[in-house]
């Protein structure tokens, strides 16, 4: 992965290739998203919806503060390095976390404008956060140290 950061962008700093990363993550998910919603959404827009994402986007970027500042018990960091240094369990744990988050979506198709509007408030609230810690104030140095 260093290797391909430094072939992308040789002379930036970690602050701008973090912002750049988190960057274009966020904006090709919201992106996706739009291109769902270009052809046809087939539920209406309600403001459930709105709070939905608002809720979510909030949240999202909440949990990336926290866990950007260390806030969180040591025992989540002991795990988020445990996945890293294990691929294969962090697939099989993001397998688990896929099929349970969509369950009720295969159950129950009424949910999909809910879904729809968590995965914007999502995005949203990831390019949020690091519009303000990245552009506006500085970026943490626990994602600086993830470069």
């Amino acid at each position: 992965m260093n290797e391909f950061c430094e072939y992308l962008a040789p002379s930036m700093d970690d602050a701008r290739k973090v912002l750049l990363r988190d960057f274009l993550l966020g904006a090709s998910g919201v992106w996706i998203l739009y291109q769902f919603a270009f052809f046809g959404v087939p539920f209406d827009i309600s403001l459930t919806h709105l709070l939905t994402a608002g809720v979510v986007a909030s949240g999202c970027g909440w949990f990336q503060y926290l866990s950007e500042h260390q806030a969180f018990p040591p025992r989540f960091y002991d795990v988020r390095d445990y996945l890293r240094s294990h691929p294969l369990q962090t697939v099989l744990f993001t397998a688990i976390g896929i099929v349970t988050l969509c369950l009720p979506l295969m159950l129950n198709s009424a949910l999909v404008g809910l879904y729809y509007a968590g995965f914007t408030g999502m995005y949203l609230g990831f390019l949020g956060y690091r519009f303000v810690f990245g552009v506006v104030r500085p970026v943490p140095e626990e994602a600086l140290n993830r470069m």
